[in-house]
């Protein structure tokens, strides 16, 4: 992706210079003129009908304009009229090249670099769950299952992929990859998937993911890695490969069953949806109140979630990360939290 980048930003570069030529050029000849010329076919009616017809997209007036091209080319008799037309002619399309090349570099960069959604996330002392829940004014109850899947040393983790499936009213797998700051993703399936990208704000700090959730028939949970890449929607096979991840499958496992309870609370300026959630596995719990926020919004959203906490009376747990982090560590570590 960064290659790509590179070239791109440097092929914008050199049609910047030659367009710059290319005017430089314009402006000597026509200095070299003498007088204004009357002919309707000069260069700046030439230059007037072709810019035209890159400001109007009508397929009529595309075919008007060429045809004109066409025709001027045999009437413009001496070589410096000729070459007057064939440079303003020039200026248009490295004007159209130097604006596709901009199209397609921000494109390269979407959807990461064109904006991601953003979440504030707060883990809470799990022992107080019932306090939160009074206390935030929590809705109904949500109940579900999480299941993930990794090798027994975490080597998918290790490599900042997660491989998750969710069973509640409906069973979805998620693959999500979190990479170094300075990676990007295109859309891995052409957006014909539902592929999403985030900042997660976790203790304070920034970190950017990208994940494609897809549906899953049937209740039967997968135990093998081999399953679960039979499982694997075109979008998360590719997310996979752009991410480079280095995996023997038939080393994955499920390797962790979590009971998943969540409540929605009502919403606070700016922070919105609120999200209570609670997961527990035989050896522990970890409890979680996480937001929605405007992109703009930042490290502010993160510090009214903590204030929020404060003032419903609180604590939080001494470990602020990623809960998905702290509950595999927990069970491959055999640590309860």
């Amino acid at each position: 992706m960064l290659a790509t980048k590179d070239l791109l930003l440097t092929g914008l570069l050199m049609l910047g210079n030659v367009l710059g030529a290319s005017r430089d050029n314009n402006k000597t000849i026509g200095h070299r003129s003498s007088g204004t010329s009357s002919n309707p076919h000069d260069t700046t009616t030439v230059n007037r009908l072709s810019t035209q017809r890159y400001t109007d997209q009508s397929r009529r007036r595309d075919r008007l304009v060429a045809r004109l091209h066409f025709e001027q080319c045999g009437r413009i008799g001496t070589p410096r009229k000729r070459r007057e037309f064939e440079l303003a002619s020039g200026r248009v399309m490295f004007r159209t090249l130097l604006i596709g090349g901009v199209v397609v570099l921000l494109c390269c960069l979407s959807p990461a670099q064109a904006g991601c959604g953003l979440e504030v996330k707060l883990l809470l002392s799990p022992d107080q769950t019932k306090a939160a829940i009074a206390s935030l004014n929590a809705g109904k109850e949500t109940a579900g299952r999480v299941y993930f899947f990794d090798t027994g040393s975490l080597d998918l983790l290790s490599q900042g992929v997660i491989v998750r499936l969710r069973q509640g009213s409906n069973v979805d797998l998620t693959v999500k990859v979190r990479p170094p700051a300075d990676e990007g993703f295109s859309v891995p399936s052409g957006g014909r998937e539902n592929f999403k990208c985030e900042v997660d704000i976790v203790g304070g700090e920034e970190q950017r993911s990208y994940s494609i959730q897809s549906k899953v028939a049937g209740q039967q949970i997968p135990e093998t890695g081999d399953e679960i890449v039979g499982m694997l929607s075109a979008g998360q096979r590719n997310l996979l490969k752009q991410a480079h991840i280095s995996i023997d499958w038939r080393l994955i496992k499920r390797i962790a069953s979590i009971e998943s309870k969540s409540w929605r609370v009502r919403a606070q300026p700016h922070l919105n949806p609120l999200v209570l959630e609670l997961w527990q596995w035989p050896t522990g719990q970890v409890l979680e109140l996480s937001a929605k926020a405007s992109s703009a919004a930042g490290s502010s959203a993160y510090s009214q979630l903590q204030q929020l906490a404060t003032a419903k009376g609180l604590s939080l747990n001494r470990q602020q990360q990623f809960k998905t982090t702290l509950v595999l560590r927990a069970l491959t570590q055999g640590v309860a939290r």
